[in-house]
This record gives structure tokens, sequence and C-alpha cells, in this order.
């Protein structure tokens, strides 16, 4: 893998280590930020990312995870969690429900809003809810997309996902391996998690 995308400065907001996420901060400031609306799925009761986020860009955090057991509320004056997580289709999940982006953004009545950042850390949900975003041009006016791959999927799936990314005008400016994501095999430890940080370069960005 490599990057496709030349980020100038690239900001963590969150914790250093698994929690954070990595901004391209000069392409940040070449949105219109009124409203900044960010997505944030899969939180593990770790909100670190949303509240700096919130902080750093004065952006309004939506937070999902239907995995914590806790109903919708407010975490903070700008950071909203939702009992529910992505999906390729409406269905029950853990204490909620999971529902395709399409679904959630109506529901939020964000249809008509551009998204600053979305991420995933779905667990293996993004091989399902990702394809299925694209095929409903859901990430169009989405300007940064983060997703923690997941080893679940073959060698082949990444390639047709990271192919119909870029085809949607999506290219990596940035990649880690998460070392917190890891699998004992016969040879060694091994990390199942690479966090992919993409630029849409479709998006109506600000000379």
């Amino acid at each position: 893998m490599t990057t496709q995308f030349l980020c100038k400065q690239i900001v963590r907001i969150g914790k250093v280590l698994d929690g954070g996420w990595d901004v391209c901060h000069d392409m940040m400031l070449k949105i219109d930020r009124n409203p900044c609306i960010v997505y944030s799925f899969g939180i593990n009761h770790d909100f670190s990312f949303d509240d700096d986020m919130a902080n750093t860009y004065n952006c309004n955090l939506h937070s999902f995870d239907p995995t914590m057991n806790k109903k919708d509320f407010k975490h903070s004056e700008k950071v909203w969690f939702y009992n529910r997580g992505i999906g390729d289709a409406y269905k029950k999940f853990g204490s909620g429900y999971v529902a395709p982006l399409d679904k959630i953004r109506k529901d939020l009545k964000h249809d008509k809003v551009p998204i600053a950042v979305m991420k995933g850390d779905t667990e293996g949900a993004e091989w399902l809810s990702t394809p299925q975003m694209l095929r409903t041009n859901q990430l169009a006016d989405v300007s940064q997309f983060y997703l923690e791959f997941h080893s679940k999927g073959t060698v082949a799936d990444h390639v047709i996902l990271l192919q119909k990314l870029h085809d949607a005008g999506f290219r990596i400016f940035w990649f880690n391996i998460n070392p917190s994501c890891t699998f004992k095999a016969k040879i060694g430890q091994h990390s199942e998690c690479m966090e992919v940080y993409f630029m849409n370069t479709k998006y109506p960005f600000n000379s």
C-alpha cells in the first residue's frame, strides 16, 4: 500500500495510541465548516477522538455504537451518542441496531448536509457497509473518510473495495497498522487491523 494524496499537515486527534485518528489538517481548513458534521462509527466507550475533534475544529460529533448497552444520550455540548451502528441493511444488533448510511443520515436530517469527516472502526462491518455506501452515493459529500480494515476480508476483498473507493475519487493520504489489534499465529504476533485514511478528491474544497 502507498499514499496517493499529499497531505501537508497530519494531526493526531484523540489518543496517541489506539482510539486516536490522524486528520489531514490543511484540508480541514479548506471546507465550509458551518456546519461541521463528523460521523464516528465504533466508540467502545472511548470518546477521546470525538471530544478532541469537537474542541479542535468546533464540529458537531455524532457517535455511533450499538455494543455499549447505552441508550441515546448527549455526551457533551457538541457530541451526541446513538445506540446504533453502520451496516448494509437495517437489523437489530447488540442493544440497538445497525442501518445503512442513507437511513442514518435521513433520520438525523443530514441527507442534504455534507460530512467533514467520517471514521469507522466497526470490527469487520466495513466489508458490507462500505460497498453499500458507494452504491447509494452516500460518500460523495464526505471530505475525509477513515476506515480500520479488519482481516476478516480476503486479499481479493481488500483489492476490490480499494478499487471501488479509488473509482469514487478517494485517495489514500495516510495508513497505519494498529498495534493494539493483534492475533497470535504459529510464527508470532500479527496485526489484523490497518487504519487507512482517504481524501475525497471530488469534494468541492475551497481554494
